[in-house]
């Protein structure tokens, strides 16, 4: 049960990482008036998302994926 929800989590991350490059508008209207370069924040945010996702079914990075 543990693995299924561990998969599903990482297609969830992933998918919505993978959101921030297909639809990244929704994501700079979030974004405070304060941050600088909203459009490179979102996309970054979109990879740390991504790379989150995968820790998590790497058994050497999963613990640090989860923090």
């Amino acid at each position: 049960m543990k693995a299924a929800l561990r998969w599903l989590l990482t297609v969830a991350m992933v998918g919505a990482g993978a959101n921030h490059f297909i639809a990244p508008d929704a994501y700079v209207a979030m974004m405070p008036a304060a941050l600088p370069w909203h459009l490179a924040l979102v996309y970054l945010s979109g990879v740390a998302e991504i790379v989150g996702g995968l820790g998590l079914i790497v058994p050497a990075t999963r613990r640090l994926a989860a923090w």
